[in-house]
């Protein structure tokens, strides 16, 4: 598959087809579902979820903070550490941004990244300025960790030159690199490795060709970096509700489940994002997913009720241990008690019968006649004269 990809790619690397959204794969142990319509992310949405994988969404506010936007944040941004666990091992995290790519080129490359759609993608701004911004921001408010690291020791999580954090985030362009093609597609086989023994988490952002001539100088993008610093300033710290903990899934997880559902939820949801606003995320307990289209009644999007691993402590919180909840239901708001129901009606019909049988045998007992052979030996005692 790898010479002809290259045929291709050498190809078509002249064509200058600009793709007006950027695709984003994410790779992790336990990579979010990848519908089959990807959803599409505006610019603040995009960068809050970019900035909480790199640990920096504290220096951003979301616009338009609403439950699809924080159902997107808790469904593609990174694992925050649970408040009650101390053992939690933080994974390296990696934001690799691919630019030059161009329409023809992109497809070649999702097809060698992954068979399926890409996660999500980003709504092109109106101005190609506000893409480069996008980026230039994230890399000034990181720190410029990880940009003159090579491809090569970025996907190497153990070079300590390179990850002196465990967030780094770094650009690879197409058009300025030698052999970049090649040199993506190694890279992205080793984060599929590393990804899945869960050593490295990862985010490969494939940003559009700008223009068919026009290549981003090196003066335009210190000129990006300035304005990212000056907005860094003038911008107001991420500002939580009071009902928002330590991470955004922790308050995602909460808002779902205290938030009643009124009446009985419907079974089937036009479109993705009212599948996710009208059943709140499938309460906490699921993820909404496209179960089937049809031409004249439409798309239909439901529930798909995923079994939750809650945490039980006991002995005054000296020993723990985990139960498992399934969940069921049109929005995957109702506890499944059928394992619970079965063992104690098969207990309690089980205990009536003993007891039943145990009086039933009682009372066999005291009914049985004395047998002939006790009077046998008895006699009346002999007269004396």
């Amino acid at each position: 598959m790898r010479p002809s990809l290259s045929i291709f790619l050498s190809t078509y690397l002249g064509l200058n087809v600009a793709s007006p959204d950027a695709s984003v794969f994410i790779f992790q142990k336990d990579n979010p579902l990848a519908l089959h319509d990807t959803p599409q992310l505006s610019l603040d949405q995009s960068r809050l979820v970019l900035a909480q994988r790199l640990d920096i969404s504290q220096h951003y506010r979301l616009q338009d903070y609403n439950e699809l936007s924080l159902s997107h944040i808790n469904r593609f941004g990174s694992e925050q550490q649970p408040i009650f666990d101390s053992n939690w091992h933080k994974i390296p995290e990696l934001v690799l941004v691919v630019e030059g790519v161009s329409s023809m080129i992109s497809q070649f490359i999702s097809d060698a990244i992954s068979p399926i759609n890409p996660n999500f993608t980003i709504v092109a701004g109106t101005t190609t300025s506000e893409n480069s911004l996008l980026i230039s921001e994230l890399q000034a408010q990181a720190g410029k960790l990880g940009t003159s690291c090579s491809l090569e020791n970025a996907i190497n999580p153990s070079q300590k030159s390179c990850w002196s954090r465990d967030q780094i985030m770094i650009r690879f362009n197409l058009n300025n690199e030698k052999n970049g093609m090649s040199r993506l597609i190694n890279a992205q086989n080793r984060i599929k490795q590393l990804s899945k023994k869960g050593e490295m988490n990862a985010a490969i952002v494939l940003f559009p060709e700008v223009s068919g001539t026009l290549k981003p100088s090196e003066n335009a993008e210190d000129e990006d970096e300035k304005s990212a610093r000056k907005r860094q300033h003038k911008e107001e710290p991420l500002i939580y509700t009071p009902s928002v903990v330590s991470s955004v899934k922790q308050l995602q997880s909460s808002r779902s489940k205290d938030k009643p559902m009124k009446g009985i939820p419907q079974l089937c949801h036009k479109s993705l994002d009212l599948c996710v606003s009208s059943t709140n995320n499938c309460t906490g307990h699921g993820e909404c997913f496209k179960k089937y289209g049809d031409r004249d009644k439409g798309d239909c999007y439901t529930c798909g009720c995923k079994a939750t691993n809650d945490t039980v402590t006991w002995a005054k919180g000296t020993k723990k241990g985990w139960k498992i909840t399934y969940w069921g239901g049109s929005a995957c708001h109702k506890e499944d008690i059928s394992g619970a129901f079965w063992l104690i009606s098969v207990f309690s019909v089980t205990a009536i019968a003993v007891v039943g049988w145990g009086i039933g045998m009682l009372f066999s007992i005291g009914a049985e006649s004395l047998p002939g052979v006790i009077g046998a030996g008895v006699s009346s005692k002999p007269r004396s004269n």
